[in-house]
């Protein structure tokens, strides 16, 4: 029997003469060579679309809401590093919180817009979180050029004459309000605010003696910073999420419970 060699499955039309394919017909290399896939007609290609336009429409919300609670919890986070230096700041000045003064401008004190030459709180912490523009007062949320939103409460010792909140006021730590985000649109310049005197600084020294700092949503000025609500700093150090005041869980006066900012009274309540 004679032994098969190459030249045995050469087929007509291709170059050189030698199959590649030796288990094609003869000229079956041919069409196979000069035909290439098919390409998605548009049909399969708006098929193809419409599937990852629903996708994307599944993931964008879900995507969205982590961006957002991941906001909130950096938000909670510094606000507990700013519970922390209220600690620290009273240890170290005979019990005392901050003082709280007016509108203040950061580093320059009794300059611009300043109402007064005195310090803001915030630039009154800064050994204890560095420099008020390093960012560990701004929210995520918040426009940066905001910088400054967290307040002090002093609505209470204010009512009373006294320029400074003492420790030893505080019986009930776990509900006062001892600070938080500052919403009240009130409290910061235009265009994002709507401060009616002040419009071209940042306030480093936003208390709540005046305006109710803490507005939510419905309320004059007030708008919620979160979905889950704005955080708030109590007076134990831990940060909560609130949608709206909860008299069960929060109070402006630290020595009665579930008493709100406009029941604030100098008598006490």
């Amino acid at each position: 029997m004679r032994a098969s060699s190459m030249h045995d499955h050469i087929a007509p039309g291709l170059p050189g003469g030698t199959c590649e394919c030796p288990r094609l017909k003869p000229g079956l290399c041919d069409r196979v060579r000069h035909h290439p896939p098919r390409a998605f007609s548009l049909i399969e290609l708006l098929v193809v679309l419409g599937i990852i336009a629903i996708l994307l429409g599944i993931l964008l919300p879900t995507i969205t809401r982590v961006r957002l609670h991941a906001q909130q919890l950096q938000c909670m986070a510094k606000l507990r590093q700013v519970g922390y230096a209220f600690t620290m700041y009273a240890n170290a000045n005979q019990g005392r919180y901050p003082p709280y003064n007016n509108w203040e401008v950061y580093g320059n004190p009794g300059s611009g817009e300043d109402d007064d030459d005195q310090l803001g709180w915030c630039e009154r912490m800064e050994q204890y979180l560095g420099k008020p523009t390093g960012g560990i007062y701004w929210c995520p949320s918040f426009p940066p050029e905001t910088q400054f939103n967290y307040f002090m409460g002093a609505h209470w010792n204010a009512a009373r004459g006294h320029e400074c909140l003492l420790v030893t006021d505080v019986k009930r730590s776990s509900e006062f309000v001892l600070g938080g985000e500052c919403t009240h649109q009130r409290l910061y310049p235009p265009p994002w605010g709507a401060a009616q005197t002040k419009f071209s600084t940042q306030d480093c020294d936003k208390d709540d003696v005046r305006w109710k700092c803490l507005s939510f949503f419905g309320e004059e000025y007030g708008f919620n910073a979160h979905p889950a609500g704005n955080n708030v700093l109590f007076g134990d150090g831990h940060v909560a999420p609130f949608k709206r005041f909860d008299p069960a869980y929060m109070t402006y006066d630290p020595q009665n419970v579930g008493v709100d900012w406009g029941d604030v009274t100098a008598a006490g309540g």
